[in-house]
């Protein structure tokens, strides 16, 4: 995102370390959530300025093709799959008035074979407004969504499996520990057992990431100190979470159960101009993440935090990246 109407859109192969494809259209504009899909042969992204969900066809080898999926009232914001139900949600702002805002979790069906692709399946109505809802996150199964207040300590977790009897309703509301100014992040352990968010603070206050415990119901505070979080994944086949940070700075933290004790943390080595985000890919062993000016999408050893390689890219402000 670096302006104007056509922000750019990179898809690289990570074993030739190339761009592959690149694209600044209005389908990209101001677009805050990537995911893959449909065995990896479909990009969904949505758009907050554009208020729509654009799908790419990326099964070819050729140029894919951008296409609308759907379109809502007003701003959208982030992409997460139901893989089990081949459902895409997203937060959306359901709301047509010009001064009013409604946003609320919404299903979409992107199942290839359905006679109703495309189609809003069904939405939650009970989200509260207050403290700006935007960052988000489903967790592996598809079954909760975390919620957060970005300009609060609010959070809440939505239940999400379409078989329960309590789908689509707040199952608990929770405070996010700690001073930070602003929500930032939310990511789930593989198991679902636990999860964490990033609370980012303003000027020389350092940052925090918390972890709560869903079985014993309790926060555990494990990295109090970390200047400037933004970007955070946790590694779907170690106790291990990735933060990157504004300074560049990208590090590894290993836990342990309940315990808040014995975590460690592994710094990358070198700075990078403001990192915003990570993703791993899907066996654990490889961090990707986009620096600004000049614009890269670098790589890690996701074991040993060694910075690897990356790919030029001619753009700068990128802030997202997934892995296929």
């Amino acid at each position: 995102m670096v302006g104007g109407s056509s922000d750019p859109f990179f898809l690289v192969d990570p074993l030739a370390m190339s761009v592959t494809s690149s694209a600044g259209n209005n389908f990209t504009n101001n677009s805050n959530g990537i995911v893959y899909a449909n065995g990896g042969q479909r990009i969904y992204l949505t758009s907050s300025i554009t208020s729509a969900v654009t799908v790419m066809d990326v099964s070819g080898t050729g140029t894919p093709t951008m296409s609308p999926l759907t379109t809502f009232p007003g701003n959208a914001f982030g992409a997460e799959v139901d893989k089990a139900n081949q459902i895409l949600c997203v937060l959306a702002d359901l709301d047509a008035a010009p001064t009013g805002f409604d946003l609320q979790l919404v299903g979409i069906d992107i199942n290839l074979n359905s006679g109703s692709y495309g189609t809003q399946l069904f939405n939650s109505t009970t989200l509260p407004q207050a403290g700006f809802i935007e960052r988000w996150n489903l967790s592996p199964s598809g079954t909760r969504a975390g919620v957060l207040q970005v300009f609060g300590n609010g959070l809440y977790i939505v239940d999400t499996d379409p078989l329960s009897a309590t789908f689509l309703q707040i199952v608990d509301t929770l405070q996010v520990p700690g001073g930070g100014f602003l929500n930032a992040r939310i990511d789930w352990a593989k198991d679902e057992s636990q999860f964490f968010v990033v609370s980012q603070a303003l000027g020389q206050i350092d940052s925090e990431l918390a972890r709560f415990d869903v079985a014993a119901g309790m926060w555990i505070d494990h990295d109090p100190a970390t200047p400037g979080v933004s970007g955070l994944v946790v590694s779907p086949t170690e106790e291990a979470v990735f933060v990157s940070t504004i300074n560049g700075l990208v590090s590894r933290i290993d836990y342990s159960g309940l315990s808040p004790a014995g975590v460690s943390i592994t710094y990358s080595n070198g700075l990078l101009p403001q990192v915003w985000q990570l993703d791993i890919n899907p066996d654990g062993t490889r961090l990707a993440g986009a620096s600004w000016s000049p614009g890269m999408l670098n790589f890690w050893d996701a074991k040993t935090m060694t910075y690897l390689t990356n790919v030029f890219l001619n753009t700068s402000n990128i802030y997202d990246v997934r892995w296929r």
